[in-house]
């Protein structure tokens, strides 16, 4: 198969599609063709000289990655159904996504609902569940339909998809950012207000609140692909996060 491969030796980085063989790491381990795989930053730390983020001195690239499972010793995840693999070591101290097979263990592997396809789920991809379980976590402890909710750092992946999802969800997202000339850009996706990153206090002994204005709750991160996916898929952004599609070669 063909992927995208990093290595480190010698102080030498090489970055380069190649043809490997795609290997399981465990006789358990599910075998899945990949159609996409999402374009994080983490990927592009894990492509650096002297990372600090890869563990092994050469893998496949890719922490998460949508497809087909073609091999199963799984019940819960038959050949045939369309997955998402994301989280635990996928790409960082494993082979990844990049590729067009991946291997993985099915505690990795999430199954899609049928209003989702593999396409969206890499668009809404890490940046997505991240958003969205933060969202999950503050329903969880019990924030109210019409409330405000601050995202810092607005502009960016998990941001931007926290503003849409929070939007679609009945919240009111407050957007806040460095970058004010995309204000218009993060109204249209949903945000209530924009305000300047210089608008939230962020020293070590305060809370993340406004020095002004109402003040509205804060979004964290959370680790499990959650129960709102397919709901929340509906308001993936208009200007989609990068999404690699797996050539044919």
């Amino acid at each position: 198969m063909r992927a995208f491969v990093v290595t480190e030796a010698d102080d030498t980085l090489t970055i380069e599609v190649q043809d490997i063989e795609a290997t399981p790491r465990d006789p358990s381990d599910l075998l899945i063709a990949v159609d996409y795989s999402g374009v994080n930053f983490k990927d592009a730390m894990v492509a650096a000289l002297k990372s600090r983020v890869r563990r092994l001195p050469s893998l496949v690239g890719g922490v998460d990655a949508a497809g087909t499972v073609v091999h199963s010793t799984d019940p819960t995840l038959p050949e045939g159904t369309r997955v998402v693999v994301h989280g635990g070591v996928v790409g960082v101290a494993r082979d990844g996504g990049f590729a067009q097979f991946t291997y993985s263990p099915a505690r990795y592997v999430t199954a899609l609902p049928e209003s989702v396809s593999t396409r969206v789920a890499m668009i809404v991809g890490t940046a997505g569940f991240t958003a969205l379980e933060s969202l999950m976590a503050l329903e969880d402890h019990g924030l109210e339909k019409g409330s405000e909710v601050l995202v810092t750092g607005a502009t960016g992946g998990v941001g931007s998809l926290a503003v849409a999802f929070l939007a679609a969800k009945g919240y009111l997202p407050v957007a806040s950012t460095g970058s004010a000339k995309e204000s218009q850009w993060l109204i249209d996706r949903g945000a209530r207000r924009v305000i300047g990153r210089d608008d939230v206090a962020d020293n070590p002994g305060e809370s993340w609140l406004p020095r002004r204005g109402p003040a509205p709750s804060t979004a964290w991160a959370a680790r499990h692909w959650p129960k709102y996916f397919a709901h929340c898929a509906t308001a993936r952004p208009s200007r989609p996060a990068d999404s690699w599609r797996v050539p044919s070669w």
